[in-house]
Parts: structure tokens; sequence; C-alpha cells
């Protein structure tokens, strides 16, 4: 069982990271994480560009995110 499926029936399990922190992307992180999937984001764009909200929302939940770039950290976690 993975992909989908186990994201469906057991969402804590399944890492996720989104890439890119716009409209989709902020939405995606609240989606997943409403579901109880750990998250994280790696963004491109210099934290000083990146939505006050979106600071907010992932520095409230606890949320390990980059800015300024994409590490490899990240996507081999």
């Amino acid at each position: 069982m993975g992909g989908l499926t186990l994201l469906k029936t057991n969402p804590a399990s399944c890492k996720a990271l989104v890439v890119g922190s716009g409209k989709s992307g902020f939405s995606a992180l609240k989606f997943l994480h409403g579901l109880g999937s750990p998250v994280s984001l790696s963004e491109r764009a210099d934290k000083k560009t990146v939505s006050k909200e979106l600071l907010h929302w992932l520095e409230s939940y606890r949320v390990p995110y980059e800015t300024g770039g994409h590490s490899k950290k990240l996507f081999v976690e």
C-alpha cells in the first residue's frame, strides 16, 4: 500500500514536502497538515518576500521550512 491510499488511510505516516509557497502551495500545506501528515516547505524566494501570513502559519504550527533556495536536506528527509 502506498501513495494516495496510504495518505488517505494513515496520513501521519506520510511525510510531505511542498515546493513553492504560492496560493496552491500554501493550500497544499494546510490541507496535508490538516490530515495529520508531517509537512515541510521549500521556497526559492527570500524570506523577506514570502507572505507574512504564511510565515506566521509555518511558525505557529512549527512546520520546518527553508527559503532562498532548495537544499538537498529537505528533499531526502
